[in-house]
């Protein structure tokens, strides 16, 4: 397996997951913001903003929208689902854009037809096992992340208070049974000495 983390990381790491993890947050309820690793009223930002996109998306064209998920963690947003159209991929980035609290928008959105009940019980299912591995290991503060899941795909979205915990929650993820892989955009929470912007962390498989 090789590893590939961004120009900020000083090493990698070997794993042993038979799958592709691509490391990045969605926001949490209100109720876990102090205890997260980031400011309170960041984090009201960023759920607000988060739900005034879905709203807009499902005021728009709800049918076409339902399902999605929007992840939003220091003002950058992650769109993850299907939709049936590029023209729809491209009004869900738009519209993100056009919330002022946004800073930079990932567009993870497939043009293509929703999963069906199977496929979506199956991904709530690997989400719940992905989260209860997080907070199973102790050198993750599990709280700082969020988790989607799209088709098999785990996003991890979120704040790491270092590069290790940031390595360690995309191959903690990629560890569990049923992930084909793991895209997080997850970032290191920066120090007066250092100033970070979510990138994608890859950890590949070979």
């Amino acid at each position: 397996m090789r590893v590939v983390l961004p120009v900020f990381v000083l090493c990698a790491a070997a794993a042993t997951s038979g799958c592709v993890a691509t490391v990045a947050s969605a926001a949490l309820g209100a109720a876990t913001l102090t205890v997260q690793d980031r400011p309170i009223g960041q984090g009201i930002d960023d759920a607000s903003g988060a739900a005034v996109i879905r709203a807009r998306l499902l005021s728009a064209d709800h049918s076409a929208y339902l399902g999605i998920g929007v992840g939003m963690s220091g003002g950058h947003v992650v769109l993850t689902g299907s939709v049936p159209t590029a023209e729809h991929r491209e009004r869900a980035e738009h519209e993100a854009w056009t919330v002022p609290s946004v800073q930079g928008v990932s567009n993870e959105l497939e043009v293509g037809p929703r999963a069906g009940l199977w496929r979506a019980a199956r991904d709530e299912a690997l989400g719940a096992q992905v989260r209860a591995s997080l907070i199973a290991d102790s050198r993750i503060k599990s709280i700082n992340f969020g988790v989607n899941t799209h088709k098999g795909v785990v996003y991890l979205t979120g704040l790491a208070r270092t590069e290790e915990e940031m390595r360690l929650a995309a191959e903690t993820a990629s560890l569990v049974p049923g992930t084909g892989k793991v895209v997080s955009f997850v970032v290191v929470r920066p120090t007066p000495s250092m100033l970070q912007r979510p990138d994608v962390t890859l950890v590949e498989a070979q």
